[in-house]
């Protein structure tokens, strides 16, 4: 389905850019500030804290290369009725022509109401022409 930019801004309930959302799809960090505090390190897992306008974004990233596990976003002022609640968890992770990827990413997002979107990638490929071939029909006219 082809939507605007302000959709889904309004289905994350996120005042998100279009580079924002397409970070978000593809699987790179979103809402990741300048400012880092409370770092955590594991063996396995580093976590650490991003403020960002009125978000706070807890990251979770794999300690060996950084990868994204998992981010959890709320709002910095906890006083709204209804606080907005988004997470984001990538995983199923291989790599394609280099790079290290999430073939499976989960967004779950909660204000008044509860939202959920799983995004199951069967392969991936970088640098090839794409074509969406299908017929035109003759009442269609091009101006």
């Amino acid at each position: 389905m082809l939507r605007s930019t302000s959709e889904g801004q309004e289905l994350m309930k996120l005042n998100m850019s279009l580079t924002e959302l397409q970070d978000l799809l593809v699987g790179n960090p979103v809402f990741l500030g300048d400012s880092i505090q409370q770092v955590v390190r594991t063996q396995s897992i580093v976590s650490f804290m991003s403020r960002m306008q009125e978000l706070v974004s807890q990251f979770n990233v794999f300690a060996d290369d950084y990868s994204v596990q998992q981010v959890k976003i709320t709002d910095a002022d906890g006083s709204r009725p209804n606080p907005r609640v988004v997470e984001l968890t990538y995983g199923d992770y291989r790599t394609v022509e280099g790079r290290k990827l999430a073939f499976q990413r989960k967004i779950y997002v909660e204000e008044k109401q509860v939202m959920k979107v799983a995004l199951d990638f069967k392969k991936m490929e970088f640098n090839k022409p794409v074509s969406f071939p299908f017929p035109i029909p003759a009442s269609y006219t091009r101006e």
